[in-house]
């Protein structure tokens, strides 16, 4: 389980006084965030952790398949699970099987999202991982923050791939979509967290209309995008 952190918000010292934005539950930090370890899920993933009773309104997560035949990832109480097909097709399913698993699984179940601010356009992945650095920065929280997040807007343009073991990245135009995501800053927390190596995110898209999801990899978002963060 993720250790409990300083509320996000605090106001920093260098400068004026300000509302927090995000705080821990008082209660266990697992009603915030549940970390399933990759140890216990290397080959099965337990039925429990796939019923659909388990994942209601607030939860994200993602994760890769059991030997990576498919992609998951997880927004509210619906779950993604993606895989390639031929032609440029894609299978999505969303009720899994006693038997599915996955190699490791991060869930996020956040008690109440709040809109932190409206982001103006954002033209590359790389832009949006600054945009999050310098959010978290101002928040001095210190390196210790775990935040799960989400964005809702409209891409010009959108890329994913899913990792599986017919890997495949496609990309659409003009699309709805939900970002979703953990930050995660200290090494320690970058590893338990799979943050993409050379980021402080580990970030999945869906396109709930198109019924598509997967890992994001490329982003040009128009203005007015709403960022989602926790809040007490």
């Amino acid at each position: 389980m993720s250790k409990s952190v300083a509320p996000f918000g605090e106001s920093d010292t260098r400068r004026p006084a300000r509302k927090k934005i995000f705080e821990l539950p008082a209660g266990s930090t697992s009603d915030f965030f549940t970390h399933i370890s990759s140890r216990l899920t290397l080959s099965k993933l337990q039925t429990i952790c796939w019923c659909g009773d388990n994942f209601t309104k607030n939860f994200i997560g993602y994760g890769p398949g059991k030997d990576k035949q498919y992609e998951i990832s997880i927004l509210d109480d619906k779950i993604y699970m993606a895989r390639p097909q031929e032609g440029g097709k894609t299978l999505v399913r969303h009720n899994p099987k006693n038997d599915d698993g996955a190699a490791m699984l991060q869930v996020a179940h956040v008690k109440k999202w709040m809109v932190y601010k409206t982001l103006d356009a954002i033209d590359s992945v790389d832009s949006l991982n600054f945009e999050l650095d310098d959010i978290v920065e101002d928040s001095s929280c210190g390196d210790d923050l775990v935040l799960p997040f989400k964005i809702v807007g409209h891409a010009m343009s959108v890329k994913w791939s899913m990792d599986t073991d017919n890997h495949r990245v496609d990309t659409m135009k003009n699309q709805d979509i939900v970002i979703e995501g953990i930050y995660a800053k200290n090494k320690a927390n970058k590893s338990k967290y799979f943050m993409v190596k050379g980021t402080n995110t580990h970030m999945h898209v869906i396109l709930a209309k198109r019924d598509l999801a997967g890992h994001l990899k490329g982003l040009d978002l128009d203005n007015g995008a709403k960022l989602y963060l926790p809040s007490k």
